[in-house]
């Protein structure tokens, strides 16, 4: 296993000792195998207000489907079924208000 000062002699082309302190951290991880960045998410995900929470829950794979499923059936009642029986129900204008909201 490689000690700090061969990765830093190999991977920068200095030694070690010559780096600043950031660099020799970069150099520190290389050499233990460890990421140096954090993950922001999953500190961020303690001090979500309600309102972040909310729009993470409005923002999931769940609403998005749901919202697509109650489309199609709506498309599906105006356009099919009503028309069978000669009694348009909406002409697609209550549907345009709550697409465009």
């Amino acid at each position: 296993m490689k000690n700090h000062n061969d990765i830093a002699n190999e991977l920068l082309g200095a030694s070690y000792d010559s780096m600043d302190e950031r660099t020799q951290n970069v150099a520190r991880h290389v050499t233990k195998r460890q990421h140096i960045t954090k993950n922001l998410s999953q500190e961020l995900d303690g001090q979500a207000s309600f309102g972040q929470r909310a729009a993470d829950a409005v923002a999931s794979w769940m609403f998005i489907c749901m919202f697509v499923s109650v489309m199609v059936a709506w498309v599906i009642l105006n356009s099919v079924v009503l028309s069978q029986r000669n009694a348009a129900f909406d002409p697609y204008i209550l549907l345009n208000l709550f697409l465009s909201i």
